[in-house]
């Protein structure tokens, strides 16, 4: 499986319901129980398969931090990319993150998703750093 970028999340970027720059985006954990899907389009619909809250992790994920929107004129492209979130002292088996428009505190059934990130394989951590870092390229997202 790939990286999917959910058909509302671009949708939404477009319309100028997510703002990738002023808005709060956070990452969440999944579990290989998730199977990614275009149609997915609010946090409801992935919430089941969040990795547990615990060892480190908190619910709803992290707060992406330090977004950025950034020009590539040699490769002629614009992305978008952030701090790497990261899950210190933690236990976690993750496969999939999911990128988020938060429009709360915590997260909320009709929260917007916006990119579902692939590890090809679950990733874990036992009491160490869990960090998802952005392609040092393209970042999370680029057009």
């Amino acid at each position: 499986m790939a990286n999917v970028a959910y058909l509302d999340g671009k949708k939404s970027v477009l319309d100028g319901s997510i703002d990738l720059a002023s808005d709060t985006l956070c990452m969440a954990l999944l579990g290989a129980g998730y199977t990614p899907s275009d149609a997915h389009s609010a946090w409801s619909d992935v919430s089941a398969q969040e990795v547990a809250a615990g060892g480190g992790y908190a619910s709803g994920g992290a707060v992406l931090g330090s977004k950025q929107l950034l020009a590539d004129a040699a490769n002629r492209r614009a992305y978008f990319t952030s701090a790497a979130p990261l899950w210190p002292a933690a236990t976690i088996s993750a496969r999939y993150a999911v990128i988020y428009k938060r429009a709360g505190g915590s997260p909320a059934p009709s929260d917007r998703l916006l990119l579902c990130l692939d590890f090809g394989s679950t990733v874990s951590s036992t009491n160490g750093n869990y960090e998802v870092q952005p392609d040092a390229t393209n970042g999370w997202l680029y057009i």
